[in-house]
């Protein structure tokens, strides 16, 4: 991580063995703190996940900016999680099966350098997932987590190793966010496994 003048940051993630697989979506999160060190409202800072080019260049497949203000940041001690969200990676993308990179750069213009961002507890998923189990009152509940607007049909097994068509539809959800939550309301094996079925 690189200081530049004027409160300019970059920071970088490359060389990856991690590539954009074809039929999986990507979910970027960070904490960020911002006010930090006197930091000016309208201060702003770019998350992004890029890939490289045959020349080396970087390009942005997803991007979220951030703007540094007191209704978004009440206090600087604690994180406020920030999304980028990359589609299901098709065949014809440009960014399919190349390396994945990540990115935190500080766009703040000159008249508004000073202070300094927080930025901790970084997570990179490859979704669908499935996240946040909870076992509660004898039902379980779990988040799931992929590019908005998608129907899944929720599936639920005792054996993992079962064929597909073995397992029980708990049934189908629209997740028109990027995160719905969904449950189980009668788990009555002593183990039990979920997985999310893209509906086309």
């Amino acid at each position: 991580m690189a200081s530049r003048p004027y409160g300019y940051l970059q920071c970088r993630r490359s060389g990856f063995n991690t590539t954009y697989k074809v039929g999986k979506s990507y979910h970027l999160t960070v904490g960020v703190i911002g006010t930090s060190g006197g930091m000016l409202q309208g201060a702003s800072l770019q998350l992004s996940l890029y890939y490289r080019d045959a020349e080396s260049n970087m390009v942005a497949v997803a991007a979220t900016g951030i703007t540094n203000s007191s209704d978004i940041f009440s206090n600087n001690t604690h994180l406020i999680d920030f999304d980028v969200n990359v589609p299901i990676v098709k065949p014809s993308d440009a960014w399919a099966g190349q390396n994945i990179g990540i990115q935190f750069l500080s766009t703040v213009d000159t008249n508004l350098q000073g202070g300094y961002w927080d930025l901790d507890n970084v997570r990179l998923i490859a979704g669908p997932a499935l996240i946040n189990p909870v076992w509660t009152n004898g039902q379980f509940q779990a988040t799931l987590r992929s590019s908005p607007g998608l129907n899944f049909e929720i599936l639920a097994s005792d054996n993992i190793g079962s064929p597909l068509s073995n397992w029980n539809s708990l049934g189908v959800v629209t997740n028109a966010t990027g995160t719905i939550q969904f449950s189980d309301a009668t788990p009555n094996q002593s183990q039990r496994f979920y997985r999310a079925r893209l509906l086309q």
